[in-house]
């Protein structure tokens, strides 16, 4: 019994935590940053929390080398906060073709009237996702675009509602505008045709901090708009079902209102920059207020790099400064010497046999490194620096170019048979092969330890690239390797770079194209799913 109490408090005490920190990742959001000089970072954050923080609460990190602690924490006026939506539309043919009327009529409806804090994009699907208006400000290109609005008619009827989602998510994670950002979708939650699920979507909208809300309208919502509710309370949106036209633009019209003016706080940052006057992005804030689970958000705007931190000073034990340890050292050696073998040594004449000794060692380590490791590179080709600066290997094959109106899906969660994507051979020693990237992690390079190994090219390190999965997309990162990994055309720098259907990744003189898991040629998606590749 007692055990059982035990277990089930963990299990409370574990909810409550979770609670704590999405309660906290609520109520921060990272407005802006601004650098008034070098080593001076002000970044504009808005809390729900009346109280002004401790400046303790608040770190820019850079990676796992700097972590630096506010200096000050003041607030700032209130100010409008502009709100990105991503609208998605249903228009299949289990909407009805007056139900799609009524929408496209609300939807020009709600953007005539004036909402200067939206930034607005326009999604339409069926049995394909097709994006009718990019992102933008001027929310009247969505009315225009409004009008391409129709009752798909598809032979198969397979309804692609979670992709549509998926790729809506997709677009708004890759904007690099701060604010709010949130998905709104009209449909009656038929779905028949996607490659991914709830369980895909919603762990993403959670990670890149956007909310699904929810609108079920058609000729069938009553009976099978369930999946939108749930979709929706489930990231912490919210759900109408509406039953007419004006039921459907009320609810439109509040779910495209801007997020009211909040107090606004100035983090101030201080620190010394790097001599070299370098900048860097991708620096995280950190908000971390004490007996809560860190917040972190990604800082879009590059700013100066630190200094690189002092390496630490050697270790001083017993209070003995260094110098004055030597001494002892020498001294007791002195002793030593004299008491064993009836020999007197001053100070200085073991100072001179340490030096001799160290230099006989660091020739010993010198011949080592010349003669031994060195000639060992020498036996595998290298591509000599003159040559990749004057005269460039030849680029890859073109990248395909993809449809402008077609949304990016989120790759599903790979799993063995179930492929998140499909890397194609298209040139090299292993020209012609497929390969699945069925699990999170996949490791390419020569050696076979590798997940994906490549033999017959003098130009692929052992350990070469990586691709791992992370909250539905693929990210490409080189391992150090001696001829580097290009990604259409570009080499990779040390940040890891998310991957798209279409991309050209080239290792050495080997070229892998990633194809989505459902495409059969490279080319737009089709509808079967691929099968598994071996």
């Amino acid at each position: 019994m007692h055990t059982r109490l035990s277990y089930a408090y963990a299990v409370i005490a574990g909810i409550l935590c979770v609670q704590a920190s999405l309660v906290c990742a609520g109520e921060f959001q990272l407005l802006s940053v601004r650098e008034p000089g070098p080593g001076k970072v002000i970044a504009k954050v808005s809390l729900a929390a009346g109280e002004v923080p401790a400046p303790e609460a608040f770190h820019l990190l850079f990676g796992d080398k700097h972590d630096f602690r506010a200096v000050e924490v003041r607030a700032a006026a209130a100010s409008p906060v502009q709100t990105e939506v991503a609208l998605v539309v249903d228009q299949s043919g289990s909407m009805g073709r007056s139900a799609v009327r009524d929408v496209k009529s609300a939807v020009q409806k709600v953007v005539s009237l004036p909402r200067p804090q939206i930034t607005l994009a326009l999604i339409a699907f069926g049995t394909r996702t097709t994006t009718l208006n990019g992102l933008s400000a001027d929310i009247a290109q969505a009315g225009q675009a409004a009008d391409k609005l129709k009752v798909e008619a598809a032979s198969d009827g397979k309804t692609k509602f979670y992709e549509a989602i998926g790729g809506a998510l997709t677009m708004l994670k890759a904007s690099q505008a701060a604010g709010p950002k949130r998905v709104v979708v009209i449909s009656d939650g038929k779905d028949e045709g996607s490659q991914i699920r709830a369980e895909t979507i919603v762990p993403v909208s959670k990670a890149i901090g956007v909310t699904v809300n929810g609108i079920g309208f058609g000729r069938v919502a009553n009976t099978t708009s369930g999946s939108l509710r749930d979709l929706a309370e489930a990231t912490g949106g919210e759900f109408v079902l509406a039953h007419n036209s004006t039921e459907l633009f009320d609810a439109l019209d509040r779910l495209l209102s801007p997020v009211p003016a909040t107090p606004t706080l100035d983090v101030v940052f201080e620190y010394e920059p790097s001599a070299d006057g370098r900048w860097v992005k991708n620096a995280l804030l950190e908000y971390k207020p004490i007996g809560q689970q860190g917040v972190r958000q990604v800082i879009a705007e590059a700013v100066a790099e630190p200094k690189p931190p002092k390496p630490p000073k050697p270790p001083v034990e017993n209070g003995t400064p260094p110098d004055e340890e030597k001494g002892n050292l020498l001294t007791g050696l002195s002793q030593l010497f004299h008491f064993n073998f009836n020999f007197t040594f001053s100070a200085e004449d073991l100072l001179a046999l340490l030096a001799g000794a160290i230099t006989l060692f660091g020739g010993g380590v010198t011949y080592y490194y010349l003669v031994i490791v060195k000639g060992k590179e020498k036996e595998k080709p290298r591509i000599p620096p003159a040559v990749i600066s004057q005269a460039p290997p030849p680029p890859p094959p073109e990248r395909p170019r993809r449809s402008a109106t077609t949304v990016s899906p989120v790759f599903p969660e790979p799993h063995e048979g179930k492929p998140a994507a499909i890397l194609v051979a298209t040139s090299g020693p292993v020209r012609g092969n497929r390969y699945a990237i069925d699990q999170a992690t996949l490791r390419i390079g020569e050696s076979a330890s590798n997940d994906l190994c490549i033999t017959g090219d003098d130009y692929v390190s052992g350990k070469h690239a990586l691709i791992k999965y992370e909250w539905g997309s693929l990210y490409l990162s080189d391992l150090g390797s001696r001829n580097g990994t290009w990604l259409n055309g570009t080499r990779l720098a040390r940040t890891a770079i998310a991957l798209t259907p279409g991309d050209q990744i080239r290792i050495g003189k080997t070229v892998l194209e990633l194809q989505s898991a459902q495409s059969r040629s490279g080319g737009e998606a089709s509808q079967g799913m691929e099968p598994p590749v071996s």
